[in-house]
Parts: structure tokens; C-alpha cells; sequence
């Protein structure tokens, strides 16, 4: 099992980093148990059939999806780190997500609740 924990956003990107942005995103600042539970996930994932993740692991948020019309406007340096409040993690949620016409749809599929105690990072 693993425990409820916090984590803190970091500074925000954008993807892709070069050319018309699309996706804007806040980072996650580091967090052992972040890491620790993406571990155990992808494990899960392996030992039910899916082929291993190929890409590093970077925690991130998604602010905003720009789908049509001119590119959004960006700052050039995204230096700072985002100023907001630690948030509790206390769930892990399975979505499934379907892209069509108007954007994504996002379907929880299953959840599943972390222990009750709150691991600070």
C-alpha cells in the first residue's frame, strides 16, 4: 500500500518546447513518493500485459490544449516556478480518455483510495 502524500507544483513548460506550442503544463516538483507509486503502477502495467513505458517519467499538470485558431501566446522564459498551495494526493483514478472532434473525453474507470496517513515530501 502506499500512503496519502503532497506535492507542489514547479516551473511550467510547454509542449512541444520548440515551434507552435499546443499544450501548456505545470512541472512537479520531486517527490519520492510520487516516484515510488509510478513504480508500482508501471510494474502493475507490465505484470497485466502492457508493453513498458518507453518514455522517462516527468510528472506534470496540463493548464490548457490549444485545438484551433492562431497559437496561443506564451512568455519566452518559463523560469519561475508556479505559486500555489501543496495539494493532497489521496487517490489514484484509471481514466479513460477518448480524443474526438470536440476535444477529449475523460471516463473514470476505477479508483483506488491510498492509506490514510499523509507522507510529506
Amino acid at each position: 500500500m502506499h500512503a496519502p502524500f503532497e506535492l507542489r507544483l514547479d516551473l511550467p513548460g510547454r509542449f512541444p518546447e520548440r515551434g507552435r506550442p499546443r499544450i501548456l503544463w505545470a512541472g512537479i516538483q520531486p517527490s519520492p513518493s510520487l516516484d515510488t507509486l509510478a513504480a508500482a503502477l508501471e510494474s502493475a502495467a507490465r505484470e497485466s500485459g502492457f508493453a513498458p513505458e518507453t518514455r522517462e517519467f516527468r510528472p506534470h499538470l496540463t493548464l490548457a490544449r490549444a485545438k484551433r485558431g492562431p497559437p496561443p501566446t506564451l512568455p519566452d522564459d518559463l523560469a519561475e516556478p508556479l505559486r500555489a498551495p501543496a495539494f493532497a494526493v489521496s487517490e489514484v483514478i484509471l481514466f479513460e480518455s477518448v480524443l474526438d472532434r470536440s476535444g477529449a473525453r475523460y471516463t473514470a474507470l476505477a479508483r483506488f483510495g491510498l492509506d490514510a496517513a499523509v507522507s510529506r515530501d
